[in-house]
């Protein structure tokens, strides 16, 4: 994973040998609602580990246990590579569904930045196809679509494109939808973690992004 821009011929399979992580899945989850933006039912329901295993790697700084802490990082690897690997069968809106993906992905990438060398290459291939998917959603979105779940998609790529090219793109995109949403504010911009059922935006340089966006929105 960490070597190389092509994940899917990696020759192996990341597995937990028989042990359960160490936590377990609500079979009510908020990501599984995901499925009325048209999402794919099996990648809402791989967003469900993602939430959960993005709270467990920021806090594992505070973990003594060892045989806990490889238990994350496997179940690290097993996730990045059933996002990685995943292909939608028959999702109503698979622009967005690849874009989610991207975005998970790189959301999960941000958990372990402080710990683990994220790979550039990879990272920067998973942003550009980012804002492919994202432009393919925008081609077809609707004045009556709800408009939460894309404008989540874009923030990430604002974050993880940072250092990339695509970085202009996506914030002017991001004002452009959140003015469009009637959005005005850091507080509001905060809110859209609710709707992917992630704990927060607030590690994941929020406020950074808000003032890159609150100058573009300014001259909407």
């Amino acid at each position: 994973m960490i070597a190389s821009s092509e994940p899917s011929r990696l020759p192996f399979r990341f597995e937990t040998n028989g042990h359960s992580p160490p936590w377990a899945r609500s079979p009510h989850s908020p990501q599984l609602e995901l499925t009325r933006f048209g999402i794919d039912y099996a990648l809402a329901d791989i967003l469900a580990d993602v939430s959960m295993l993005y709270t467990e790697l920021r806090g594992i700084s505070t973990i003594s246990d060892t045989s806990t802490g490889f238990a994350l990082v496997l179940e690290l690897c097993r996730i990045m590579q059933a996002l990685i690997t995943f292909e939608s069968r028959n999702p109503s809106n698979f622009a967005l569904t690849e874009g989610v993906r991207q975005a998970s992905a790189l959301y999960l990438f941000s958990a372990v930045g402080d710990y683990y060398p994220v790979p550039t290459l990879f990272a920067a291939a998973l942003a550009h196809g980012l804002k492919t998917s994202v432009a393919q959603a925008l081609d077809y979105l609707q004045p009556e679509d709800d408009r939460s779940l894309l404008a989540w998609t874009i923030f990430v790529g604002c974050v993880a494109s940072t250092h990339f090219p695509e970085h202009r793109w996506f914030v002017n995109h991001l004002a452009f939808l959140l003015g469009d949403m009637n959005i005005r504010s850091a507080q509001q911009l905060e809110g859209l973690a609710d709707v992917i059922g992630f704990t927060t935006l607030n590690d994941f340089a929020a406020a950074e992004v808000w003032k890159e966006v609150e100058v573009h929105l300014s001259e909407i």
